[in-house]
């Protein structure tokens, strides 16, 4: 989505809102996408980074 210039940040937290308690999502960025960690702590989230690498992070959101 990032490479065609669109703002995925509606759609990530929308399939985080329907995470069961033993679901993981996982979404790859080129980034530290640090909006959207914000936001999902303020919603109780959790959510954790793997880097990948320069230009390739993994992150994990759960509830």
């Amino acid at each position: 989505m990032l490479n065609r210039g669109e703002q995925p940040v509606h759609e990530v937290l929308a399939a985080i809102k329907k995470l069961g308690g033993d679901e993981i999502l996982e979404i790859i960025a080129p980034f530290i996408p640090a909006p959207l960690l914000d936001k999902t702590i303020s919603l109780q989230y959790r959510h954790w980074l793997d880097k990948k690498s320069e230009r390739e992070y993994r992150v994990y959101f759960a509830k």
